[in-house]
């Protein structure tokens, strides 16, 4: 009787274990969502279909976003033009959650992200990507297919390398 009731409340465990992962797991399909970009003009994260995408959130205040930032830029210089199985290259969506353009802009150009797809509604916490993608701290990060489903969530730059290279034609 003792074995059955801890075997339960281990499965118990267990279970809401994996509720708390949430929904966004490798296999999932990320929402599309459509955001104001440097210039003010709606950038879709749908225009990248068919290339391996890497939606980043952070924010210009955020130290540890922008102590990965000098990797990141290197995964993207090594992988930028790449062919991969099913993928046409690698591309940054780079979600701010900042709310002071002027300081969301001086830190793009400060950590040389010179990608060209940087987007922010400049309402800090209150984006709805925060809600959308179930963002509780940054950085937050997730590595799509060319489908849109996740393959990778909150990689290290070693790790997104890692994918990346495995996925080489």
């Amino acid at each position: 009787m003792k074995y059955s009731l801890l075997i339960g409340l281990l499965l118990m465990l267990l279970v809401s274990c994996d509720v708390q992962q949430g929904k966004y797991i490798n296999g999932a399909m990320l929402p599309m969502v459509e955001l104001p970009g440097r210039d003010k003009q709606p950038i879709a994260l749908e225009s990248l279909k068919g290339k391996l995408v890497l939606v980043d959130v952070w924010a210009s205040w955020c130290s540890p976003c922008r102590k990965q930032h000098p990797k990141l830029v290197e995964v993207y210089d090594k992988y930028h033009n790449s062919q991969f199985k099913n993928a046409d290259g690698f591309e940054m969506y780079q979600i701010s959650l900042d709310s002071e353009e002027g300081l969301w802009l001086e830190a793009i150009a400060k950590d040389n992200l010179h990608w060209p797809i940087h987007v922010s509604e400049l309402n800090g916490w209150e984006s709805k990507v925060v809600a959308l993608y179930e963002i509780e701290a940054i950085p937050s990060s997730f590595l799509i297919d060319a489908d849109g489903k996740i393959i990778g969530k909150d990689l290290s730059w070693f790790d997104l390398s890692k994918v990346l290279e495995n996925r080489l034609k």
